[in-house]
């Protein structure tokens, strides 16, 4: 299922789109989408759950790390999206929590939502040149800066499957 929703997310080409409001509306729903059914599974999670280990980028890593991750790179690429768009923030930025000693699982599920709607906003804001421009630019060596598995919204994708094996992994 992930791998039907990876290919309907992330198309060979970017759809072309009569103006902007559908291709941002489109962009949203896509983000909304993956980032729904990331914040689902998460909510589910036990409080063993967030302790337990999994891969991140290739390394060992647990689960709090990988939600903390996903937050702190939607909220990265947000600020690129903003910067390179010329976008001011709607809101004053809210900081992503870093710590998983430090930081109850409550509140990282909240920064999430909030890297979440920031991105929403950004998306939400872009024309069809920004948009164009966007697909057709590069981050960390991947083209389209909101599909890319390092991207916008392909960074929700990419983690979406470890996100969802998480409850079936043992603790430790």
């Amino acid at each position: 299922m992930a791998e039907r929703l990876r290919r309907r997310l992330r198309p060979t080409e970017p759809a072309k789109y009569d103006d902007a409001v559908a291709q941002n509306e489109a962009l949203r729903q896509q983000l909304l989408e993956i980032s729904n059914a990331m914040l689902a599974e998460i909510r589910e999670w036990g409080s063993d759950d967030w302790l337990k280990r999994c891969e991140l980028h290739g390394e060992t890593s647990d689960a709090t790390r990988v939600v903390l991750h996903v937050a702190a790179r939607s909220r990265h690429v947000t600020g690129a999206v903003r910067e390179q768009s010329g976008i001011q923030p709607a809101t004053s930025p809210h900081h992503v929590a870093t710590d998983p000693n430090q930081t109850a699982a409550h509140d990282i599920v909240r920064d999430l939502v909030a890297t979440r709607d920031e991105a929403l906003d950004a998306i939400g804001r872009l024309g069809d040149k920004e948009i164009q421009h966007l697909h057709d630019s590069e981050i960390d060596g991947e083209r389209d800066v909101l599909m890319a598995s390092c991207g916008l919204i392909g960074h929700w994708t990419f983690h979406l499957p470890v996100v969802r094996q998480i409850r079936s992994r043992k603790t430790g």
